[in-house]
């Protein structure tokens, strides 16, 4: 016989091109893989074909248990750019690339780089398909194009929608031999929950301001009041119409207030709309905003005092080089204010017309704004001018401001054509926006239209946030099934009955006849809906029968029959439901003590009629027999609590807890309480079920008492079964101390004659590794042949040996190497077997982090990929993944995390919750990257395991949710890490979490609050495991550090301690290997550190930059932010460099910032405001009113040539502060470089600003697709340039800016544009970025982390620029104007001493030269010191030679 295995699918394809019939057929099977992948998942991750199994045919496909990353794979998204979480929609894009390599033997695209994939995946696009393979022109190529969208919102939305397209080729190929084209993605759009963009209900309202825009476009004014209720739909209107005037070239400004505003806040909505209008006009062109500054200068000249108190953002637009002095009275300038403000309106309307000015709420607003409503309402009208008012219905009704709104409502009375009325909606248009949104116009739909109408009240916000809500809430669901949206009967109940209605019901349910009735009551018992066939059964009568009693309950409105599921020819294949719930209730009191028979009837046929794997058939039959137990004879009855066990099962495995207990007190209750607890008894699988539910759902103390008295009583029980009640008490302990899991270990052990040393000692310990070594050397070639017997009582052993790894760890692990040392040399006697694999596993990461070195190669490794064993089918294969995220998780951390979240998700698929618990803990605890990664497994956490999670598993993830908020937010951090008041006992501190405890440390740490951060590494060590290698070795570095930076601060003992554990720290990580150990960034930062407080200035310098280098090739932003910053903190305190102090925290900032750690740039920004003070001033050469109010501003370069350093003296010195590649004229290109790198931008330019326009000065794409013209949306830099303020667009297309040509031409759909200061330049610069394909791509973060990179790049060539000749000049200025500006100058007899110092004299030697005392030696140098800035005599040396003053 011969056995074929599945390979893998990149030795499947081979680098051959398939034939369309074969990869429709594996196209078919990998996407079917993906989809079954979701059900458990969202998001596979590492979708490649070095990961996937398939078969011989290609028709089927698994994922591998060993997986890595390939990067030509990963989604755009997946790169961190694009500021989008990854979805299952980035597997999809790697199934894309995969189809195209399957038919063309080549991947999509290829990087100009070949490190660079993550910019390809961007923004290369593929080459086109049809031109490699014509053959696969049409729906194919179409398929693999939207497959490889860039956006996630353009590919397929599901596997299900790709699954449906591929069926559709393979029957079109199969009929005609062709492949023709159709509509893509039917079945996503479908099961996609969108609302439409009609305009349900409000048509009308929409032409009325349609025509009033029409009017202003046209030259005249025209008004439009909007009354309705909150939540009728005011702003969504509104905004349509804003979308519809920005594509005509029309400013739209708003302004309004909330019932929460200060009504004392005068003008505020119009002052908001001026605002707005403002800032729209720095995006026009130059005659036009030069023409609206002469018409503001010369009508408004007069009054700047009075604008300048309420609207001071529009002083740029007047020319006047006179300071404005604020007037005193504010009450006067509210009264001026309102003089000129219809004036004012006027002109800017007049200036760029036409204008649509929208106020929202004149409910709330001030009598002053209605009073300027008011007049320009009845004044003259305005040319070119839209005002559109909105207020609730009960306007007229208001006492504040009566008066002032009294004009609005007699207006409104006046010219009703000017009231634009928005009723809520009627029942029609609810059931029409529902059934769009559900793509169903069936019965069923206007059944759930209904309930949302009396619930909602036809408020279409109200109506989109229940539907929302319920779709969140996993009320509203797609079938993929029956291809059709499924909803919680519970959602279609209507709490809004009238008395009329429900006695209009009874009356109509009167006149049906008694048969009627009884096949109602026979339908109410199967539920809400039921079927026809179903009904016929049970009732005993022939379909077309039953059809022909319903058909009268039809005309009476009782049911309804669901037509869109009945098939041409067969009206017996067909489903009806109860229009209403009382009517439910009508027809189920019927006759009601024959219920139970009912009940038991309609169970008996589903149990009948059930298909493998029809899980909730098998629930629905077991509820109905359940109920129908009083009609059912006893031995049925306890059959039944057999099938209540197996529905509890079923339900434990999808954590519903509180149903699984109802399941088994059910059963419980159907089999009494016996004598004795048989082996095999269905009793004590509802026991322990009940006892498992209780401890997942937080009731330890009731699942402990369950599981204490089935012990007690369990004589009879098997092995096998006293097993799994030792598993489930362990569990409950396995973070206790009080030593209890301990004792249930042994217990269990003791079942198989097996004997637990809990403290083994040393000797003991050595002698057992080291037979074991010997065994496993001696046997390893005879192990693949020995296969264990799988109905043996040794693999029973095995099993609960896997189940106590991991409470053995955690309570002792030279414990539990003796105790695996011996079970694995007993086991391979025995056989082996997949548990046992995976306790070999287990046993090398143990002595892979207590003995490094001790295990000759892993056999595990070998075991795993052995053909005869095959485990890539084993049901272990979650607990594989785990323990080889484990094993490689010392040289790779990503790679091991990687693979304890795919042991994660494997083992939520499989339903061993237990695991999953064990599973989530390691992921967290073990926790290497950065804080966006942490966000994103506590969102996972949140969404897919906290129903599955115990106590102690919500605790830690507790932990790491806050220890991820105070990363980011500094009120957060103080509370995380704040020392608790009270006194802590050494016993509380054991009781305490290591974890919580290491996370504050690490947290301290980067706050640079080394009090704190001391005190929890104290506690940490306190209850640390050893096992948990990697928290320890964080531990270690992190309060190295802590020392460190507390070393100059200490009295002279605590340094000689800091001295010392440094040393012993240095010396400990020279023998550590992969993760924090010897050449990694942590050891050289630390080889820094002792440098530093060694005094060996020569060296410091070199280490700190090489521990940011390493952190950076480690991708360790974390480390690499620290270096950096003691790095700038080193240069400032030795007086060596401000340049390089500088470049150092900006590196800082940047490196913090991209490892997610925003408190700490918001602390270096608040602390060090001379990273962003103001250097130079941009020359406003055409008059734009461009001041000092740069985003980006840079300190001047310092005093190197004082110091030696461009003479030569120090060039190593030089290099680590400019870098290798800076020179004069090159920072715009090295910025885009960054850029690009940065963010998820396809392209970028550097753009200066002078009398003479825009010019690029550096332009960087990654693929060239524009011409030489329209290479950038010239408003938005109009706009950055004159507003100094960064423009971030998510969707262009939804901006003010679309009215720009370029949008409209080139399409792109996110943009950013911020503003770039250089000093001693004349022109204005500005940084550019767009992504044509995807939106949403910048955040504000971006802008945060482009603001340091490009200070950085500035700053180092404007310090390249100094030492290229032009600084002996300037440093000689700068020493001048810092001489000067010594706030207290030295007197003679401290110069004197001075020199003495520089001379290198001793305070004895000084003091004999002077004839004074010692004492007042130190006395003149104490004040010399304090006047320089300084702590060190170098230090002084150097500031007094760069003052001149030596």
């Amino acid at each position: 016989m011969i056995i074929r295995h599945d390979e893998r699918l990149y030795s499947y394809l081979g680098g051959a091109r398939l034939e369309i019939a074969n990869f429709i057929q594996l196209a078919n099977g990998l996407a079917e893989m993906v989809r079954r992948e979701h059900q458990q998942t969202p998001i596979i991750g590492c979708l490649n074909p070095a990961n996937i199994m398939v078969t011989q045919d290609g028709g089927s496909a698994r994922l591998a248990e060993s997986l890595e990353w390939q990067r030509p794979y990963l989604a755009p998204e997946q790169s961190g750019r694009l500021g989008r979480v990854p979805d299952g929609r980035s597997d999809l894009y790697a199934l894309g690339v995969m189809y195209y390599e399957a038919l063309t033997g080549r991947l999509p695209f290829l990087p100009d780089n070949q490190d660079d994939w993550e910019t390809a995946h961007i923004a290369k696009m593929p080459h086109p398909l049809s031109e490699l393979r014509p053959d696969a022109a049409g729906s194919i190529e179409m398929i693999i194009a939207k497959l490889l969208a860039k956006s996630p919102d353009d590919r397929y939305q599901s596997a299900y929608g790709l699954l449906d397209d591929l069926q559709q080729c393979r029957k079109l190929l199969t009929a005609d031999g062709k492949l023709s084209s159709f509509e893509l993605g039917r079945l996503d759009a479908r099961r996609t929950l969108r609302f439409s963009e009609a305009r349900y209900g409000r048509e009308d309202a929409m032409r009325q301001l349609e025509s009033g825009l029409e009017q202003a476009i046209g030259g005249g004014q025209s008004l439009r009041w909007i009354v309705g209720e909150a939540g009728s739909g005011i702003t969504t209107l509104v905004h349509d119409l804003r979308h519809t005037a920005i594509r005509h070239g029309v400013r739209f400004v708003e302004g309004g207030l909330s019932s929460a505003s200060r009504q004392s806040d005068i003008y505020e909505p119009l002052i908001q709309a001026l605002r707005q209008w403002i800032q729209q006009l720095w995006s026009e062109p130059a005659e036009v905003l030069e023409r609206a500054k002469e018409r503001l200068q010369t009508d408004f000249g007069g009054e700047l005092r009075t604008i300048a108190v309420l609207l001071p953002e529009a002083m740029p637009l007047f020319r006047t080089t006179e300071t404005i002095s604020v007037v005193a009275d504010a009450a006067e300038a509210n009264r001026r204010f309102g003089v000129i403000l219809p004036r004012l309106l006027r002109c800017l309307t007049e200036c760029v017309p036409a204008l649509v000015l929208f106020i929202d709420h004149l409910e709330h607003a001030d009598a002053g704004t209605l009073e300027v409503l008011r007049e320009l309402a009845h004044g003259k009208a305005v040319s070119g001018l839209l005002i559109i008012g909105a207020c609730g219905t009960a306007l007229a009704r208001r006492d504040a401001n009566a008066t002032a709104a009294s004009w609005l409502t007699d207006r409104m009375n006046d010219y009703p054509e000017e009231r634009v009325a928005l009723l809520p909606l009627g029942y029609e248009e609810v059931w029409r926006y529902i059934a769009d949104a559900l793509h169903d116009r069936s019965l069923r739909t206007r059944l759930l239209a209904r309930a949302a109408y009396n619930r909602t009240g036809g408020s279409p916000r109200e109506l989109r946030r229940m539907l929302e809500d319920w779709f969140l809430e996993k009320k509203l669901a797609f079938d993929d099934r029956n291809r059709q949206w499924t909803w919680d009967e519970d959602a279609v109940r209507s709490v809004h009955d009238a008395q009329a209605d429900l006695q209009r019901m009874n009356e109509n349910y009167a006149k049906l006849s008694e048969d009627s009735k009884a096949l109602l009551a026979m339908g109410a018992a199967i539920g809400s809906s039921f079927g026809l066939l179903l009904l016929a059964e049970a009732c005993g009568c022939l379909p077309d029968e039953a059809m022909v009693g319903l058909r009268v309950a039809e005309t009476e409105g009782i049911v309804g029959c669901e037509d869109q599921k009945t098939h041409p020819g067969n009206d017996r294949d067909r489903s009806y439901v109860f229009l209403h719930d009382h009517l439910r209730g009508l027809a189920y009191a019927y006759d009601a003590e024959r219920n139970a028979q009912r009940h038991w009837r309609i169970g008996q046929l589903l149990r009948s009629d059930l298909q493998e794997g029809e899980g909730a058939s098998l629930l629905a039959a077991i509820d109905h027999l359940n109920l129908g137990v009083a009609a059912m004879p006893e031995r049925e009855a306890r059959q039944l609590a057999a099938d209540n066990l197996q529905a509890g099962s079923m339900v434990l495995e999808h954590a519903d807890y509180a149903l699984t207990i109802r399941y088994a007190e059910t059963g419980l209750r159907l089999l009494g309480e016996p004598k004795e607890i048989e082996s095999g008894s269905a009793y004590f699988g509802l026991k322990l079920m009940q006892s498992r539910a209780l401890y997942m759902r937080g009731e330890r103390v009731q699942a402990r008492d369950l599981l204490l008295d089935l012990k007690s009583r369990g004589e009879r029980l098997s092995r096998v079964e006293r097993d799994q009640i030792w598993a489930v008490l362990i569990q409950l302990h396995v973070f206790e101390n009080d030593g209890s899991v301990i004792r249930y270990v042994g217990d269990a052990l003791r079942e198989y004659g097996w004997k637990m040393n809990g403290h083994p000692s040393v000797p003991l310990t050595i002698k057992e590794l080291l037979q074991t070594r010997f065994v496993l050397s001696r046997k390893l070639r005879q192990l693949p042949s020995r296969r264990a017997h799988p109905d043996s009582e040794f693999e029973a052993l095995c099993g609960l040996m896997l189940e106590l790894a991991f409470p053995m760890i955690v309570y002792s692990p030279a414990a539990s190497m003796v105790l695996y040392a011996r079970f694995i040399r007993y086991g391979i006697g025995e056989g082996i077997n997949e548990a046992l694999v995976c306790l070999i596993g287990m046993y090398e990461v143990l002595l892979q982090r207590a003995i490094p070195g001790f295990m000759r190669g892993s056999l595990f490794n070998e075991l795993v990929n052995l053909p005869e064993l095959n485990l890539s089918t084993s049901h272990y294969g979650y607990r594989l993944a785990y323990i080889k995220g484990m094993s490689v998780q010392m040289d790779n951390p990503a790679e091991g995390s990687s693979y304890l979240e795919q042991a994660l998700r494997r083992g939520l698929e499989s339903g061993d919750n237990g695991f999953v618990n064990m599973a989530v803990v390691t992921c967290f605890i073990t926790h290497t990257g950065d804080v966006y990664k942490l966000e994103a497994l506590l969102d996972y956490f949140a969404k897919r395991v906290r129903p599955k999670a115990n106590e102690k598993t919500t605790e830690i993830a507790l932990i790491a949710s806050g220890y991820a908020a105070a990363l980011r937010e500094e009120t957060e951090l103080e509370r995380f890490i704040a020392i608790p008041n009270s006194v802590i006992t050494p016993s509380e501190w054991q009781s305490d979490d290591n974890f919580s405890y290491c996370c504050k440390l690490e947290a301290a740490v980067v706050s640079g609050r080394y009090r704190e951060a001391l005190y929890w590494a104290k506690r940490a060590r306190g209850n640390e495991m050893g096992a948990d290698w990697v928290r320890i070795r964080k531990h270690r570095v992190h309060e190295t550090l802590a020392l460190a930076a507390s070393y100059p601060y200490a009295d002279s003992r605590e340094q000689r301690r800091i001295r010392q554990a440094l040393r012993k720290q240095l010396r400990k990580m020279t023998k550590w290997e992969g993760y924090l150990g010897a050449n990694s960034s942590a050891h050289k930062l630390l080889r820094a550190e002792w440098e530093r407080i060694a005094g060996k200035s020569s060296d410091v310098l070199s280490e700190y930059w090489s521990a940011a280098k390493q952190a950076r090739v480690e991708k360790n932003g974390l480390l690499e932010g620290i270096a950096c910053e003691r790095l700038a903190i080193y240069y400032e305190e030795e007086l060596l460099s401000r340049s390089g102090a500088m470049i150092a925290m900006l590196d800082a900032c940047a490196a913090y910032s991209q490892w997610g750690i925003t408190h700490k740039v918001t602390q270096i920004r608040r602390e060090r405001p001379d990273l962003t003070s103001s250097a130079s001033k941009i020359h406003d050469a055409l008059g734009w009113g461009v001041d000092d109010r740069a985003s980006l501003s840079l300190p001047q370069p310092d005093d190197w040539v004082a110091q030696g350093i461009a003479a030569g003296e120090n060039a190593g010195l030089r290099q680590v502060v400019i870098g290798n590649d800076a020179s004069e004229g090159e920072w715009a290109a090295r910025l885009l470089e960054a850029a690009l790198r940065q963010t998820g931008a396809e392209r970028g330019l550097v753009v200066s600003f002078s009398k003479d326009g825009f010019a690029i000065e550096a332009r960087l794409e990654a693929m060239s697709t524009l011409g030489a013209s329209a290479l950038y949306a010239e408003s938005v830099l109009r706009h950055t340039m004159g507003t100094k303020e960064p423009v971030v667009l998510a969707d262009a297309y939804l901006s003010y800016f679309a009215k720009d040509a370029y949008f409209t031409e080139k399409g792109p759909r996110s943009v950013l544009s911020m503003p770039l200061t250089v000093p001693g330049e004349q022109a204005a610069f500005a940084l550019y970025l767009e992504n044509r394909h995807v939106s949403n791509v910048f955040a504000s973060r971006d802008v945060s982390v482009l603001e340091w990179l490009a200070t950085r790049e500035i700053y180092r060539s404007l310090v390249a620029n100094k030492h290229a000749g032009r600084s002996e000049e300037y440093v000689a200025q700068e020493a001048r104007s810092e001489s000067d500006a010594l706030i207290e100058p030295l007197t003679a007899r401290e110069s004197a001493i001075l020199s003495a110092i520089a001379a290198g004299l001793s305070n004895r030697e000084i003091a004999e030269q002077f004839d004074i005392a010692e004492t007042t030696v130190k006395t003149h140098t104490t004040r010399i010191f304090g006047k320089l800035g300084v702590k060190r005599r170098g230090q002084a040396v150097a500031r007094a030679k760069a003052l001149d003053l030596l």
